[in-house]
């Protein structure tokens, strides 16, 4: 059979109640025999966790000293950084696109702003087109070179 002041009595033992709390429970523990043997199986369990050896570890005890004690730093590429995984992966998110867009920089380079060129006049374009086959749009934008050659006479 359970009783409802089971808790309460570890409460009690531990001093953990207030004053009018801890008489309620002296007076019910003076009539319920389950809750003095609760009390009696707690008590021992106090004396034994009590009576267990809890010799601390020696050298355990004398690194974590001396770690106290030195005043050296850890070296940068020992210390450990906490960091949150959402801002871990916006991190790694910058960093992937910054070396596409940089990869991507170097395949198409931007033109040179220095070199101005002038569009070449109405009747150079209408000459040129009558006379030469353009081979220009077949130009991937990989060189800036622009091939013609002239067309056969029929």
């Amino acid at each position: 059979m359970e009783c409802q002041f089971i808790e309460q009595i570890s409460l009690l033992i531990d001093g953990e109640l207030n004053e009018a709390d801890a008489r309620q429970i002296r007076a019910h523990l003076a009539t319920c025999a389950v809750c003095q043997q609760a009390q009696a199986d707690f008590l021992s369990l106090r004396q034994a966790v009590q009576a267990a050896p809890h010799a601390p570890d020696a050298i355990a005890q004398q690194r974590t000293l001396t770690r106290i004690l030195t005043n050296e730093r850890t070296p940068l590429w020992r210390r450990k950084i906490a960091m949150p995984a959402p801002a871990f992966a916006l991190l790694m998110l910058a960093f992937v696109a910054l070396s596409f867009w940089m990869v991507a920089s170097r395949i198409n380079p931007a033109p040179q702003t220095g070199v101005q060129i002038s569009p070449p006049s109405r009747r150079e374009v209408t000459q040129n087109a009558a006379s030469a086959f353009d081979l220009s749009k077949f130009d991937r934008g990989e060189r800036a070179v622009i091939y013609t050659s002239p067309r056969p006479t029929q």
